[in-house]
């Protein structure tokens, strides 16, 4: 699969580093999934904390 890859794009990834480049990939897929939860859990937090902060003004 590798020659096949590499015959249509060129010689991108060398045999001896796709393992090490396929390891890459895939964590750099999980820390972008896990900072984008992070991100919506912060959002979600704020806006918790600001509604408080709006609901004891009114009292």
């Amino acid at each position: 699969m590798l020659d096949a890859f590499n015959s249509v794009f060129g010689n991108v990834i060398p045999f001896e580093q796709c393992y090490a480049t396929y390891e890459a990939i895939k964590r750099r897929k999980l820390t972008a999934k896990a900072a984008f939860i992070e991100s919506m859990l912060n959002g979600l937090h704020n806006r918790m904390k600001e509604d408080d902060r709006k609901e004891q003004a009114r009292r």
